[in-house]
């Protein structure tokens, strides 16, 4: 007696390991290396010092959605904030899906969305992309009708290749399909091409949002579901009540008061990646180091090497992404990418 038995579904799950090293050059996020504006850190101040700190925080995050909406060109009533895409997602996997229910995403994506559909004992069909980093659409829809998925999830531009699902093909998924389509565009501002204005035109159709990569403001965990008035009637009856703290309202608050920052921030942003992808381009080896092109702030390469690659960046203090036999590098600054090309190119000289 007294013996704690864990569930079966507990002992089947890899915790998600984040690596807590030190790193002088840390490239493995897809994080901004632009830190929140000095320019803006007394008007930061001013919004905390007038927080509530014994309150509990707006639970539907009004004022920040309304400005979401100014920023984003949707009105406020088709918005909620969240702690985090991730809490978006694992909320709207809990609300809309039921154990044994089927969701479909690509294959790679975004981690969280197999994660917590498993967790909830949701089966995931997983669509292989292609060596071009693209997918037949029309089997797509085929595998959804068939399988009966409840819903369909994926990132563009997609975590970790940086490839993208045009409007077209995301709208062929939506018109054809009974599922629940969530569209991640946590990488929106570095590609530009959006399907927020057909919310409201489709009722299936929900926009995941995020202010953690091209605000900077990854600290702060602030996401965003948009979409129709059932999808967000329904959505929240299943959130948490005060799911966004007011230090993160207030944070976003001020940066999205200031759009003018923020698209400076993105052209910064899209200067560093265009120069990492051209120096990164210099040092392919036709297909043992293959660099793909990209529309988000990170580069996506296919490499054997992988593993020997990563292992010697980190020895030299720089911290990238490895998937197997493939590796993500985010820009970082001029600094960072100069430090990461020389050492990546001597890398690659020693394992010839």
């Amino acid at each position: 007696m007294g013996m704690l038995i864990i569930n079966d579904k507990l002992n089947r799950i890899e915790p998600y390991i984040v690596d807590k090293t030190e790193y002088s050059v840390k490239l493995d996020a897809n994080e901004s290396f632009l830190n929140f504006p000095q320019s803006l850190k007394e008007e930061l101040m001013d919004a905390l010092m007038k927080v509530l700190y014994n309150r509990y925080p707006d639970p539907e995050s009004e004022q920040l959605c309304r400005l979401y909406g100014q920023y984003c060109g949707v009105d406020s009533k088709y918005i909620l904030a969240g702690n985090g895409s991730d809490e978006i997602i694992q909320t709207l996997m809990n609300g809309f899906l039921n154990c044994g229910d089927a969701v479909l995403t690509l294959k790679p994506d975004f981690s969280m969305y197999k994660f917590y559909a498993s967790l909830l004992g949701a089966y995931v069909y997983e669509y292989d992309l292609d060596e071009n980093l693209t997918f037949d659409l029309e089997d797509f829809i085929r595998v959804a009708l068939d399988e009966e998925v409840k819903i369909i999830i994926f990132s563009t531009p997609n975590n970790p290749t940086g490839a993208v699902v045009s409007r077209e093909h995301i709208i062929k998924i939506v018109e054809e399909t009974d599922a629940l389509v969530v569209v991640d565009e946590a990488y929106f501002e570095f590609h530009g091409e959006t399907v927020v204005d057909l919310i409201t035109k489709y009722e299936n159709l929900a926009v995941l949002r995020t202010c953690s990569k091209a605000m900077g403001l990854a600290a702060a965990r602030v996401g965003f579901i948009i979409a129709g008035e059932s999808i967000i009637r329904n959505f929240k009856k299943v959130k948490a009540p005060y799911n966004v703290n007011s230090l993160s309202q207030a944070t976003a608050s001020v940066m999205l008061r200031h759009p003018e920052i923020i698209k400076d921030n993105i052209k910064q942003i899209v200067k560093e990646r265009d120069y990492l992808y051209q120096e990164l381009c210099k040092l392919q080896q036709n297909d043992s180091f293959k660099v793909y092109p990209t529309c988000a702030n990170f580069i996506y390469i296919k490499t054997e090497r992988a593993k020997e690659l990563n292992e010697a960046l980190k020895k030299q203090g720089i911290a990238i992404r490895c998937f197997g036999e493939s590796l993500r590098i985010n820009a970082g600054s001029r600094e960072e990418n100069l430090r990461l090309i020389e050492t990546l190119s001597c890398a690659l000289k020693d394992l010839k």
